[in-house]
């Protein structure tokens, strides 16, 4: 995966995707490497996004659209984003709801992570 990483986070494994600072060109690839993740994940997948100065275009917008509706309505696959703020933000919380997908908006990268922990710990308490 070119924008892509696996870490581990007090016992979590999570899949940071890496937007941040790029053209359209590799946001879009970014957003492909998820779907290559997702379709490979069967059982959910904790995953923060970095989009601290990515271009919110059209094309970007579909492709992430495109991205969410692998994982709507299934609450194991938590996604954290980081770096939207404004209309970015309000249109991605618009979009994560209307599709159902589990999904926090966060300033920072360690609040997505401890984020991502609790609702992984969640999910296995149920």
């Amino acid at each position: 995966m070119k924008h892509g990483q696996q870490i581990t986070y007090k016992g979590q494994p999570i899949w940071i995707m890496d937007a941040a600072n790029k053209d359209e060109k590799a946001c879009l690839e970014a957003w492909e490497d998820a779907k290559q993740v997702l379709a490979k994940e069967r059982d959910g997948l904790l995953a923060l996004i970095d989009s601290r100065n990515a271009p919110m275009t059209p094309a970007t917008v579909k492709k992430a659209v495109e991205v969410a509706d692998m994982v709507k309505g299934d609450p194991r696959f938590c996604v954290a984003f980081i770096g939207l703020d404004g209309v970015s933000r309000s249109t991605a919380q618009v979009f994560a709801k209307t599709r159902h997908v589990h999904a926090g908006f966060f300033d920072t990268a360690e609040d997505a992570k401890e984020w991502l922990v609790k609702e992984a710990d969640k999910l296995q308490k149920r």
